[in-house]
């Protein structure tokens, strides 16, 4: 089941897909659904803290010895490459601005070269 990001007991939706149907509900005291929904919060947050928890223990054991993170047949507390590489937070690695004036300079070339060519006339 996919969780909202919690923080203490507020949910923060990223998309209206990820929000529990008793958000709204929670902010109503007198609502009987307002003690499972905030249960249920409380299980997420412990949740997300445990898989934060594995994730920098992974971490910190492979720093210690890269060997591990090769090795697939491991069996214990630490996960699988795979999967620890799907619980890692990815970002896209920025260019620096001597890549970006290379990349400029490229695509002014290719222009200057398609504008050399003469479109085909049609007889």
């Amino acid at each position: 089941m996919l969780w909202p990001i919690l923080a203490g007991l507020d949910a923060i939706t990223i998309s209206p897909i990820l929000r529990h149907p008793c958000v709204d509900c929670i902010h109503d005291a007198q609502s009987p659904k307002a003690l499972i929904s905030k249960l249920h919060y409380k299980k997420a947050r412990r949740d997300c803290r445990l898989q934060t928890i594995r994730i920098v223990k992974e971490a910190n054991a492979v720093s210690d010895d890269p060997t591990i993170a090769i090795d697939f047949n491991r069996v214990g507390v630490y996960l699988t490459p795979a999967l620890f590489r799907q619980l890692l937070l990815g970002s896209e690695p920025r260019a620096t601005k001597e890549e970006i004036k290379q990349t400029a300079l490229k695509y002014e070339e290719v222009e200057a070269k398609t504008g050399e060519w003469e479109k085909p006339s049609r007889n």
